[in-house]
């Protein structure tokens, strides 16, 4: 199971409730083993836990208290003319291609997907900021989780990495990638490193369970 950013956090928490609903069924059968409980889980840049201590975070917050508003200023954004929307969103993210940011002003710019993701952001942020990570469940399932953590990522910070290192090494595999960036599926080169690392996780992950 792979997941990105909040899809990392979704990964390990949709694994470790169904792993909870399986015992339950297993208790009543008998049954030995369920898938799982062995399937491996990759978080790429996870995002587990609202911090604080981020400023992004805190204005991103109030931002998406009304989602309204951003979504207005994507439908705004939607009638400038293409070519000078692909250049304004490159102007705003060095690390976005060009063929990313096509796609943005093309597909992504309008209401209903503006209020729809800060919808979204608004329920995440709810529900992390009561959050505590479940370091109990992570340390027992250490062997089959793979972490990918980058430079400069409000979303999983540095010290979430020092954490997990803390808590889960050296049986999880946990990686910091000077090379990364959050928004990695912004570049091709970037999205063949992740792939590599995927790769790498599920190769070394095969070979200590095997």
């Amino acid at each position: 199971v792979v997941g990105h950013s909040i899809g990392g956090f979704m990964a390990l928490e949709a694994v470790k409730r169904w792993q909870a609903s399986e015992k339950q069924k297993r208790r009543a059968s008998r049954h030995s083993r369920h898938v799982s409980d062995t399937c491996r889980i990759f978080a790429q840049m996870p995002y587990m836990q609202f911090d604080e201590g981020s400023p992004k975070q805190l204005r991103l917050e109030k931002v998406a208290q009304r989602p309204y508003i951003p979504a207005a200023f994507a439908q705004c954004l939607g009638l400038v003319p293409h070519f000078l929307t692909v250049r304004l969103i490159r102007l705003f993210d060095k690390n976005v291609e060009a063929e990313s940011a096509r796609h943005v002003a093309g597909q992504l710019l309008s209401y209903t997907v503006g209020h729809n993701a800060f919808s979204l952001a608004r329920d995440e942020f709810k529900s992390l900021r009561r959050k505590e990570i479940d370091w109990q469940w992570l340390k027992g399932e250490a062997a089959r989780l793979g972490f990918v953590f980058c430079p400069g990522d409000h979303w999983s910070p540095r010290h979430l990495h020092r954490a997990t290192e803390e808590n889960l090494a050296p049986k999880s595999w946990v990686r910091f990638e000077p090379r990364q960036f959050h928004g990695f599926v912004t570049r091709h080169d970037s999205s063949h490193h992740m792939a590599e690392l995927t790769r790498d996780f599920l190769g070394a992950s095969s070979s200590s369970t095997s």
